[in-house]
């Protein structure tokens, strides 16, 4: 008979405060180089999602969830014009 591993129950997770809670997620938005090289290309001009898959060596689906966590930290705003997904650097987050 195999011996269960017992897992430890995990800890309630602390909430920080609003403002620390966003905080939290532009550090961990920006603590990634392809990301910032996304902000960078974006500081320049809107680009589609198909535009900057092209110019880095991953993935269409790496760029887009690159794409997410630069949404949900509020760095990027995304607007649609038929099929494609234009990408524009937040201005004001």
């Amino acid at each position: 008979m195999r011996a269960q591993l017992t897992s430890r129950p995990k800890a309630p997770r602390a909430r920080l405060p609003r403002g620390r809670d966003e905080l939290a997620l532009v550090c961990r938005a920006i603590a990634d180089p392809t990301r910032r090289a996304i902000l960078d290309l974006l500081s320049r001009a809107p680009r589609t999602t198909g535009d900057l898959a092209q110019r880095f060596p991953t993935t269409r689906f790496a760029i887009m969830k690159h794409l997410r966590v630069l949404q949900e930290a509020r760095l990027v705003v995304v607007t649609r014009r038929g099929r494609e997904r234009w990408n524009h650097i937040n201005v004001v987050p």
